[in-house]
C-alpha cells in the first residue's frame, strides 16, 4: 500500500518527455524540498497526459 499524506497539482505544464529527475528538480525549485509521502501531479500543455510522482 502506498501512503500519500498530501497531493500537489502543478499549475504550469510539464514536458512529458522529461524524466523523474526533471520533475523532482521542479518540485524542489517550487517547494524547497520533496517531502516524504507527498504526491506531485503534472500535466502536459493540452492536459490530456498526466504524470504522478510520489516520495516514500
Amino acid at each position: 500500500m502506498i501512503r500519500i499524506d498530501a497531493a500537489w497539482l502543478a499549475t504550469a505544464p510539464q514536458d512529458m518527455r522529461a524524466g523523474t529527475d526533471t520533475a523532482l528538480a521542479r518540485v524542489i525549485a517550487v517547494f524547497g524540498a520533496a517531502h516524504p509521502h507527498h504526491a506531485y501531479l503534472f500535466a502536459n500543455i493540452g492536459a490530456n497526459r498526466h504524470k504522478l510522482d510520489w516520495r516514500t
